[in-house]
C-alpha cells in the first residue's frame, strides 16, 4: 500500500462487494510499494514461512476503516477473513485481520478467547504478536481475570511467541489499572510479575525483550515501589538484558541504585 492510497477508494481497487480471501489477497498485494525497503526485514524479522510487504501500519489502519465502511462484514465473516490472513503469514495481512476483527465488540468477549488463542500458532514476528495481544487477547483478559490461570500456562509453551504473549497480554490491563490509580488493589500485577520471573532467563530474544515492558508500564503509572522491590529481590534470576531493560521509567537516582546491584 503506497501513501497515495489515502486518496484512493476501495472501489478503485476492486474491494467493494468483497467475496473471499483470494480476492482480498490479490488486491492487497497491489498496495505494496514497488520497491521494498530492505530495512523492513531487519526491523521486523520473520520466521520461516513469513513475509513482509513493507506496507506501513497507519496506511493499513486507513485501509481497514475504508474496508469496514464499504463492506461492513459481520463479525463471523471478519473472523473468517482474519483466520485466512493468519494462515497466509504475511505481516501486513495479519495486521489487517487483527484490526478488522478488533472493530467488533464481540472480539473482546471471553467466548472469543479460544479462537484468538489459536491464532498464536500462526505468528511469525513480534509485530503481529504484540498487535494480537494489544488489540484482542489483552482486552479480553482485562475484563476477564479468570483467564489469568490459562495465560500463565503459556509461559511453559514451546513456542517463543506464545511465551511472549504470556507477558504482553497483560499490558492493556496494567495500563488501565495504572491510569485509574488502581495499583494498590491490582488484580494483574502479581500474576504478570510471576510470569516475568519465570521467563527471566528465557533463551528466546523476543521473550527477553518483552519482559521489561510490563515492568516499565507498572513503574510509569506509579508502581515504582513494587517494581523496585521485585527487581532487587530477583536480580539474580533475570538476565542482564531483562534487568537493565526494565529500568527505563525509574528516576535517575533510583535507576543508578538498581544498576549498582547487577
Amino acid at each position: 500500500m503506497t501513501a497515495c492510497l489515502h486518496q484512493r477508494s476501495l472501489a478503485s481497487l476492486g474491494m467493494t462487494n468483497f467475496m473471499d480471501y483470494s480476492d482480498f489477497h490479490r488486491q492487497f498485494q497491489k498496495l505494496a510499494p514497488k520497491k521494498k525497503n530492505p530495512l523492513i526485514d531487519r526491523i521486523i524479522p520473520v520466521d520461516k514461512g513469513g513475509q513482509n510487504l513493507d506496507i506501513r501500519i497507519p496506511v493499513i489502519k486507513n485501509f481497514v476503516r475504508q474496508f469496514h465502511r464499504e463492506n461492513n462484514l459481520p463479525f463471523k465473516a471478519a473472523v473468517a477473513l482474519a483466520n485466512d490472513c493468519f494462515k497466509g503469514k504475511i505481516t501486513e495481512e495479519v495486521a489487517f485481520g487483527i484490526e478488522l476483527v478488533a472493530r467488533h465488540k464481540e472480539s473482546r468477549s471471553v467466548e472469543f478467547f479460544p479462537r484468538a488463542e489459536r491464532w498464536i500458532k500462526f505468528l511469525t514476528n513480534w509485530e503481529n504478536c504484540d498487535r494480537l495481544c494489544g488489540q484482542i487477547l489483552g482486552k479480553i483478559l482485562r475484563e476477564n481475570q479468570v483467564l489469568i490461570k490459562e495465560i500463565k500456562k503459556w509461559a511453559d509453551d514451546k513456542s517463543p511467541w506464545k511465551r511472549r504473549c504470556a507477558v504482553v497480554s497483560f499490558i492493556p490491563a496494567l495500563a488501565q489499572e495504572g491510569r485509574s490509580g488502581q495499583y494498590k488493589k491490582s488484580k494483574f500485577i502479581k500474576p504478570c510479575l510471576e510470569i516475568c520471573l519465570k521467563l527471566g532467563q528465557d533463551p528466546a530474544p523476543y521473550v527477553q525483550k518483552a519482559i521489561g515492558w510490563p515492568v516499565r508500564e507498572i513503574t510509569k503509572w506509579g508502581g515504582e515501589k513494587i517494581t523496585f522491590a521485585w527487581l532487587k529481590k530477583n536480580k539474580n534470576n533475570l538476565t542482564s538484558f531483562v534487568f537493565h531493560s526494565s529500568l527505563e521509567k525509574f528516576p535517575k537516582k533510583t535507576k543508578m541504585e538498581l544498576k549498582s546491584l547487577k
